[in-house]
């Protein structure tokens, strides 16, 4: 049943790819035998909230691993470091044409160009770092509510339901 294949998918997307296949395995038969004969839908929604919170439940496969910034939130983070890394880049260019441009006191071609990338290397190499510690403070702080706040589904502060199951893709294998 397809509910069954997003709640197994919801569960499996974030775990380590070692571990995957059991614990689908683990969990398939789990959910049908908590079904009676004969199920429909609405006893397999029942039988998926008593389960949980697939995030939640994730976390109990997990065997204990702590992290700064979880593998619920570690694609957004990686996302959020590229843009901001690549936004920052652009200004700083930006930035160092212009000086460049408004700096009467170099003499040759061939200064200005030394000087304007020695410049801009100093200056992404500062911002590189300011901004990497900055947005993995940001994420740490955010994992950390998160694991604390009774209601867990992800980003929305609210319990979850059926209808925020992740859809299983079926050429993707869980």
């Amino acid at each position: 049943m397809k509910l069954i294949d997003n709640y197994i998918y919801t569960v499996t997307k974030n775990l380590p790819r070692k571990i995957k296949a059991e614990v689908e395995k683990e969990l398939r038969p789990n959910i049908h035998d908590m079904l009676p004969d004969g199920y429909n839908e609405a006893d397999v929604e029942k039988v998926l909230y008593t389960l949980g919170n697939p995030f939640a439940l994730a976390e109990k496969y997990q065997e204990g691993k702590r992290y700064l910034i979880g593998p619920e939130l570690y694609g957004n983070y990686i996302k959020m470091l590229k843009d901001v890394f690549i936004l920052v880049g652009c200004l700083i260019l930006l930035s160092e044409v212009y000086t460049i441009f408004t700096d009467a006191t170099h003499a040759s071609v061939g200064e200005v160009l030394v000087s304007a990338l020695t410049q801009t290397l100093k200056s992404a190499i500062r911002a590189a770092g300011w901004l990497f510690i900055s947005v993995t403070i940001v994420f740490a702080v955010i994992e950390r509510n998160r694991k604390y706040n009774k209601k867990e589904w992800p980003f929305i502060g609210k319990d979850w339901s059926i209808s925020d199951l992740l859809e299983a893709k079926d050429n993707e294998k869980i």
